[in-house]
């Protein structure tokens, strides 16, 4: 058994991603009463008793999969099931694939689930000590030889994959979850996972899976009932006369369609009508799709607040781009840049008066806002995948929602340039120092200040978004600006980025050195000069990126 501080450190090393934030979210949105026609199936019963290993949940897009299956884990963490074994355990390990991380989830998921067993069973495999001590990364076949190992620490382990849809590149994935499903070292695993139902998805998962659809009539009465919660919960709502809240809860019962997101956005829609025709002439004419709904939504929104709100879906984005999943995007951030970034639409106001409360009304069922007794400010997201596969399909751009629409290699490098020539207005006498005299950095410390978070984006940018920034000679001449060794402020802004970027790299948040970025055609002389210049200030600071590097560069 290894010390607790040493486990606890391979552990942290092991978690790439940490879905604990989805769980935690989709919890929170969890209506008391719904998702419990599962319980009553014989699917579920036959999977709970282990007639077979795997149960694939499936449904269409917004149908509730994600807070079904937070759900389903809290139902399983508190069932009371016997072990064989005097010192046998059950475990329950739950993996949210997230479309904002961009990435593939296999890595990622082994990884999560060796580390959580590794914490349920107070021991390390050797395999993964051995990895972690010569300071490599483990491959998925160590990570499951490794899995293979703690499962003999346990009677049972009930693992839940949610949204298996929604990773990048899913075909190792699926691979690994058949493996998990039928290979008999695995036997004792307990699997349970959610997806739409895409062809590839289903090839797997029937060959593998008891499948469980999601379009039946308990999901139809579920949505009633959630609906029937939020007209008697919402303070505006409540003023509604009686028996209009009757009708808009059958109407919207009627018309989900198995859909939970719309019907959410349904209620969305409705709360910003203020009298009982319009609402009745709503519900008599309901969008049928979720793209029907989303136009509407935005048709919705005051035509004066139309820049705020594509401005904060856009920095939303960008965001979950360049940083990791659980790092996310503040509204004191999003309104700042609103103020500082106008970017190019004539109807922008950087005079405003808009505060979060505001912000919040505006976004209203297209972004999250998570807000805490821990922060002062809240915390934003996209409020569903389906978001933003709207703003980002041809659907979007061929409809009355055109201005919203948000191509990433249109908004991902007029955002960054944004940031990069407010970084360069930044003084750096006055941010240098308080980057520099951080002991740590911390997620509230980057987003405290508008100012150390466009130095901190610019940081991760450049090491996420290097592929764009190399195709555009303007993003590159604001990068050779900011980077000139001949500018008097050069020192004290590349100590900070230094810091940043040594940070970032300790941190996982990149996987790019800062000083990596490349050129994609030959350099003017005077680029050349400046490369030169900045390649002996790196090296004469010991070429080892040390955020206390001093020395000034060469004139």
């Amino acid at each position: 058994m290894r010390p607790d501080a040493e486990r606890y450190e391979i552990c942290n090393w092991l978690e790439h991603s940490d879905p604990s934030p989805n769980h935690n979210a989709a919890c929170e949105l969890y209506e008391k009463g719904t998702g419990d026609w599962v319980f009553q199936t014989d699917e579920w019963k036959a999977w709970r008793d282990k007639q077979f290993r795997c149960l694939w949940i499936h449904g269409i897009p917004g149908a509730g999969k994600t807070i079904l299956a937070a759900h389903l884990t809290e139902a399983l963490s508190n069932l009371e099931i016997q072990p064989r074994g005097a010192n046998a355990q059950v475990a329950f390990v739950y993996y949210y694939c997230f479309h904002a991380r961009n990435q593939n989830e296999t890595g990622p998921f082994i990884r999560w689930v060796v580390s959580q067993l590794c914490r349920k069973s107070e021991k390390v495999p050797s395999r993964v000590y051995d990895i972690f001590k010569l300071g490599g990364q483990p491959t998925p076949a160590k990570l499951l030889a490794s899995l293979e190992e703690l499962l003999g620490y346990f009677e049972r382990v009930f693992i839940t994959v949610d949204a298996v849809d929604e990773s990048q590149q899913r075909e190792s994935l699926l691979a690994v979850l058949a493996d998990l499903a039928t290979v008999p070292r695995y036997s004792k695993i307990q699997l349970l996972v959610t997806s739409r139902e895409y062809l590839d998805i289903k090839e797997t998962m029937s060959g593998i899976s008891q499948p469980l659809s999601m379009s039946n009539p308990h999901v139809e009465s579920d949505i009633e009932r959630y609906v029937g919660v939020k007209l008697g919960a919402t303070r505006k709502f409540r003023f509604w006369p009686s028996g209009l809240s009757d009708e808009v809860q059958h109407a919207l019962a009627v018309g989900a369609k198995g859909m939970f997101r719309w019907a959410v956005c349904q209620l969305d829609i409705l709360r910003r009508l203020n009298d009982v025709t319009r609402i009745r002439v709503a519900i008599k004419d309901l969008p049928q799709t979720l793209d029907e709904t989303y136009i509407r939504i935005f048709s919705c929104v005051d035509e004066n607040d139309w820049p705020l709100l594509r401005h904060t879906l856009r920095l939303i984005c960008f965001h979950n781009t360049i940083y990791p999943v659980d790092l996310l995007l503040t509204d004191n951030i999003v309104l700042s840049a609103y103020s500082a970034f106008g970017i190019a639409d004539r109807n922008h106001n950087p005079d405003h008066f808009y505060i979060s409360e505001s912000l919040e009304d505006i976004c209203g069922c297209l972004v999250t806002f998570l807000r805490s007794d821990n922060h002062s400010k809240a915390r934003l997201s996209l409020a569903h995948y389906t978001v933003r596969e709207f703003i980002e399909s041809d659907r979007c751009s061929l409809s009355a929602a055109a201005y919203f629409f948000n191509q990433p290699v249109a908004w991902c490098p007029l955002v960054f340039a944004s940031v990069l020539k407010h970084a360069l207005a930044i003084d750096p006498g006055i941010i240098g120092p308080r980057i520099l005299s951080r002991g740590e950095a911390t997620s509230d410390f980057i987003l405290s200040d508008f100012n150390v978070y466009c130095y901190s984006s610019l940081v991760v940018g450049l090491g996420k978004l290097e592929s764009l920034i190399i195709k555009d000679k303007t993003q590159m001449a604001l990068v050779f600006d900011f980077l000139n060794p001949m500018d008097p402020h050069f020192s004290l802004r590349a100590r900070a980025l230094t810091w940043l970027d040594v940070f970032y790299r300790i941190s996982r948040y990149m996987t790019v050195a800062f000083w990596e970025l490349e050129w994609i055609s030959p350099a003017s002389d005077s680029d050349v000069n400046i490369l030169v210049s900045l390649l002996w200030w790196i090296y004469d600071n010991g070429g080892d990126h040390h955020p206390e590097a001093s020395s000034v560069p060469p004139s």
